[in-house]
């Protein structure tokens, strides 16, 4: 039981203590396999550390059916938009995330995540008040992403060719603590955002004040991949090519977001070149991305 005695048994629901029947099901989003957690799981707790490894303390997160009540109507929208608009990507998304924690706490804590702890499960930091459609679309990729990502590199030697928890830092002299791992990784996640947001902004599926968040994202995403992709360039030539760097399997992985970049750089250019993103945090913020550009400029 949690610390509101409440248990929860997979695939069949919620019971509280001492009471003999079920007091709530399981939740599955609409259309889909991917089952949202209602409440706080004990065998998930341990995954909530700050940056130290330290557990978050209780008084310090979130978990609540009050988080899901508030969230569910943009979460079921945003993974019914990747469904229909990224087809391909929510198949693999179906086959790797079997669901999602929704928690609350200051990122300086933690940020949204995945972990191989919990192999499987997305959890999604819904800790600014605006959030709708657009920012589940991206944290849905993003997530998954990773999910998808470790899937794929259960075995990293199929991967790559050099020690890949080396660190950055070590390797290119930058203020970097990322493993080359963990900076692939990344870059997975701004191929598979970029791709939602962009194949949902051409289905026309958000308002005006969403488009200009979606859109804002997908500039602030497109500089992070671009600073990212150098640093995978210079690895890359630190080793003489990127032959030596990965096998073909992790090629073929890098070249696909490399093309989808291309593509995306290619496509909003001219619409983002004007963005100010001075006043954002690591968390893309609409509120600041809103108060330093206007609408026009998402339109030209």
């Amino acid at each position: 039981f949690n610390e509101n005695e409440i248990a929860y048994l997979p695939k069949l629901g919620y019971f509280k203590k001492n009471e003999p029947a079920f007091f709530e099901p399981i939740h599955i989003i609409e259309n889909s396999n991917i089952e949202v957690f209602r409440h706080s799981i004990n065998l998930l707790r341990n995954v909530f550390t700050d940056g130290s490894g330290n557990v978050i303390p209780d008084f310090d997160i979130t978990f609540d059916n009050s988080l899901l009540e508030k969230n569910i109507s943009y979460l079921t929208n945003a993974v019914s938009f990747i469904k229909e608009d990224s087809k391909e990507y929510y198949e693999i998304i179906e086959k790797c995330c079997k669901k999602i924690l929704l928690f609350k706490t200051d990122p300086g804590n933690t940020n949204s995540f995945a972990t191989i702890k919990a192999h499987g499960v997305a959890f999604f930091n819904v800790y600014q008040d605006d959030y709708d459609e657009v920012f589940f679309i991206d944290d849905i990729a993003h997530q998954t992403g990773h999910i998808i990502l470790t899937t794929l590199f259960h075995n990293r030697k199929a991967i790559f060719k050099i020690d890949e928890e080396q660190n950055v830092e070590d390797l290119l002299k930058l203020k970097d603590h990322r493993t080359v791992y963990i900076l692939l990784h990344a870059l997975y996640t701004y191929y598979t955002t970029l791709l939602c947001l962009d194949n949902s902004l051409a289905k026309n599926r958000f308002n005006k004040r969403q488009e200009k968040e979606a859109i804002g994202r997908i500039g602030f995403y497109l500089n992070k991949c671009s600073n990212d992709l150098n640093r995978f360039e210079k690895i890359n030539d630190l080793y003489s090519g990127i032959e030596n760097v990965l096998t073909n399997e992790g090629k073929e992985i890098y070249d696909i977001i490399r093309q989808k970049y291309s593509e995306a750089v290619q496509k909003w250019q001219t619409t983002i070149s004007g963005f100010d993103y001075n006043n954002q945090t690591y968390n893309f913020a609409f509120k600041n991305f809103d108060a330093l550009n206007t609408l026009e400029k998402t339109q030209s």
